[in-house]
């Protein structure tokens, strides 16, 4: 076995590792592949990081490409490179400067600051900011702090507040395209709504509004224009 505990500050230079688990600072400046990574402390990647399991309850820099199975971020966490992740949830905060494709599920309830995310299930209810495309076959956005997307494209589309925070002043979720198959939505403003089944529930705006099969609309909502396509 190849553990690693770091407690001071420390510089690796990469290496191939079983676990690792950093509580003072360190600083990795070549590639390293990882079975299990706790931060606990702070760290600064500085090659490529091939990582199974990583978990972040202290501070993490990304600087080179990294690849993990499972990501866990309790703390807070910045990616330069590309990122590839099959399961990916955040409680703390975290920052990408390239685009999330291809994942398999992402769930936030902390604050995520990405332009493009694409999953097989989307699950937001914390914040999402500078996003200009959701992309998933299942999408639930559940929060009260609103969110300003471009686009958002899927197969079953779920926008609603929080409704478990009665205390909490709920803002609207604001999006220029929403296209899917079987659409729900609450406390949205949209310009372009397009899908299947459609239901509009209640303080919803929205410009234009296109289903095939089905729609529904409630009356404390407002349409512009509805077509059927």
């Amino acid at each position: 076995m190849n553990n690693l505990n770091i407690f001071a500050n420390s510089t690796i230079s990469g290496g191939t590792y079983d676990n690792i688990r950093v509580f003072g600072s360190a600083s990795i400046t070549g590639d390293v592949e990882v079975t299990k990574m706790d931060v606990y402390g702070s760290s600064v990647f500085k090659g490529t990081s091939k990582i199974t399991k990583l978990k972040v309850y202290g501070s993490s820099s990304f600087k080179g490409e990294t690849i993990c199975q499972e990501m866990d971020i309790k703390g807070s966490s910045s990616f330069s490179s590309k990122v590839k992740v099959d399961i990916l949830k955040v409680y703390g905060s975290v920052k990408f400067n390239e685009d999330i494709q291809d994942s398999k599920e992402v769930s936030i309830y902390g604050d995520v600051n990405v332009k493009s995310l694409e999953a097989d299930k989307i699950n937001i209810k914390g914040n999402i900011s500078g996003c200009e495309l959701l992309n998933g076959e299942t999408i639930e956005i559940t929060t009260n702090a609103g969110a300003t997307i471009n686009e958002i494209f899927g197969s079953k589309i779920t926008i609603k507040p929080n409704l478990t925070s009665f205390f909490q002043k709920t803002k609207p979720v604001e999006v220029n395209l929403i296209e899917g198959d079987n659409i729900l939505l609450e406390n949205v403003i949209a310009k372009t709504v397009r899908g299947s089944h459609i239901k509009i529930g209640d303080k919803c705006e929205i410009e234009t509004l296109e289903y095939r099969d089905t729609v529904e609309v409630s009356k404390d909502s407002k349409v512009n224009q509805t077509t059927k396509l």
